[in-house]
């Protein structure tokens, strides 16, 4: 084994639930909710096509799906099936997975579920991607934080806030810090000439290699519903529900570093997490009314856990200007309602959390260990 190889055995506890969004939803028409057992069933569409043809139903079908959306929210597949006399039997072999419903049970019709990343045996998995990504964020905070560029960066963002684009704005912004922090590697190029810093090649970071997690059971997934909390305490439930893996999963996944090219090793990267996890603490999540908090190597992967846990604005400014410059970001962004958040001390105001099991969680909560 090469010895500018360093090999770790990396582990994410899930003390929340995570969604890792495929960018495909299930339809309402390709699910089934059973409020008995408490879970859906989900199909294979063209499992069920097949079926449905041998039962001269593609017809009625194919009509059912045509109906106005208004009526359509009223009559759910389970329904159609038994108008139409097709039993569980006769719809068992149509059948992908079955998941839990977790604490959402639906009153009225069905909503569009966003599904999490599977593999080609429909098997839930992290890709490697997504959490070298949170890892790279925190470890861009933690190395920001003592950047001897933080005056030009301050003067490059607040700049650059009236900017209409502001999603343009983050993104350069972003490569803008990037570059000082990870681009450090002085390629050249086929010509012996010094590749431009920003250029991709220079990342130190491509020496961090992270795999695609070990797959995860099917039956350690459960629908969760988006709920906003609010400073006060009061949540608002929202029609967006995640497939999510559970709280209490342990999620297996190797991690190299070629030392050759990334100087990183265990002790920088928990550093980097124990300091992530005690500024978004202070920063941001004690002013919410939250028990159990703050959580030894916790982290926060995947969708759904909002814009603080994926910004280094806070390792770049003080409090009170990274609440300022945070909030003006939102308010152009989707949210005018941030413009408020200066004088309540905190931005963006809400919390991105979920139910489970009777208990309040935030998306995303994860215990980091690394052997």
């Amino acid at each position: 084994m090469e010895s500018f190889l360093k090999h770790y055995e990396v582990m994410l506890h899930t003390t929340g639930p995570v969604f890792v969004g495929s960018g495909k939803q299930l339809d309402k028409k390709e699910y089934i909710l059973n409020r008995q057992t408490k879970e859906i069933s989900v199909f294979h569409l063209g499992k069920m096509f097949e079926g449905l043809e041998k039962r001269h139903l593609t017809d009625k079908f194919q009509q059912y799906l045509l109906e106005n959306e208004k009526i359509l929210s009223r009559k759910m597949l389970l329904d159609w099936f038994r108008d139409n006399r097709v039993s569980e039997t006769d719809y068992e072999p149509w059948l992908r997975y079955k998941e839990d419903c977790g604490d959402f049970m639906l009153q009225k019709g069905t909503l569009a579920i966003n599904e999490c990343v599977k593999d080609a045996k429909d098997q839930p998995y992290i890709p490697g991607s997504s959490i070298k990504g949170m890892l790279r964020t925190i470890l861009l905070a933690y190395y920001a934080e003592e950047s001897r560029n933080k005056s030009l960066w301050k003067t490059q963002i607040s700049g650059g806030l009236d900017e209409k684009n502001q999603k343009r704005l983050l993104s350069s912004q972003k490569q803008m810090i990037e570059s000082d922090v990870f681009h450090l590697l002085q390629r050249k190029d086929k010509y012996g000439k010094v590749v431009k810093a920003e250029n991709a090649v220079n990342d130190i970071m491509s020496g961090f290699i992270v795999s695609d997690s070990e797959p995860i059971s099917v039956e350690n997934l459960a629908l969760c519903q988006k709920i906003d909390v609010f400073l006060d305490g009061k949540q608002n439930g929202i029609n967006i529900l995640r497939e999510c893996i559970k709280p209490g999963i342990d999620i297996r996944f190797q991690l190299t570093i070629d030392s050759r090219i990334c100087p990183f090793a265990k002790a920088d990267i928990m550093k980097a997490v124990d300091y992530f996890r005690n500024q978004y603490y202070n920063r941001f999540l004690s002013k919410f009314s939250l028990p159990d908090y703050p959580k030894e190597n916790e982290v926060w992967l995947g969708g759904g856990c909002g814009f603080a846990t994926k910004t280094v604005l806070h390792s770049i400014f003080d409090e009170k200007q990274a609440i300022k410059i945070t909030s003006k970001i939102l308010s152009k962004k989707k949210d005018p309602h941030n413009t408020k958040d200066v004088q309540q001390g905190v931005s963006p105001h809400m919390l991105k959390c979920t139910k489970y099991e009777g208990k309040l969680y935030q998306f995303g909560e994860c215990e980091l260990q690394i052997f």
